[in-house]
């Protein structure tokens, strides 16, 4: 009984993350803030912007939009959360990369449905 503690013991050892792990980690929550923020403050402009040709456009941005409540929604609510999930997910002991990867992959969804939502308009 006492070595099947002993290899119990080491197995949870070798489960911890390394100091370069944790660094690996805050790289990625640094990419993660940084996707964030660039969803939340970009693509809001990308969706109101419009041509200058365009008969409904002002000073190259669009004087209504039909779909503003989820452009408002995705902004204010959803990048945020999904930025905050996804740091928390990578920080947790057994997250890590594959936290990550699929906040990446949300916030890039969150961008091309704000994107979207002003393209509809047109």
């Amino acid at each position: 009984m006492g070595s099947q503690e002993t290899d119990t013991a080491e197995q949870h050892a070798n489960t911890r993350p390394s100091g370069a792990d944790w660094a690996g980690r805050a790289v990625l929550v640094l990419v993660l803030v940084v996707a964030g923020a660039f969803t939340t403050v970009f693509g809001p402009l990308f969706a109101v912007a419009c041509s200058s040709s365009s008969p409904s456009c002002e000073d190259g941005i669009r004087s209504s939009l039909p779909l503003d409540g989820a452009l408002v929604m995705a902004c204010l609510y959803l990048a945020p959360a999904v930025t905050l999930a996804s740091v928390v997910g990578v920080l947790v002991p057994r997250g890590g990369a594959k936290a990550g990867a699929v906040g990446l992959a949300a916030l890039v969804g969150v961008f091309v449905l704000t994107v979207a939502s002003g393209a509809a308009a047109s």
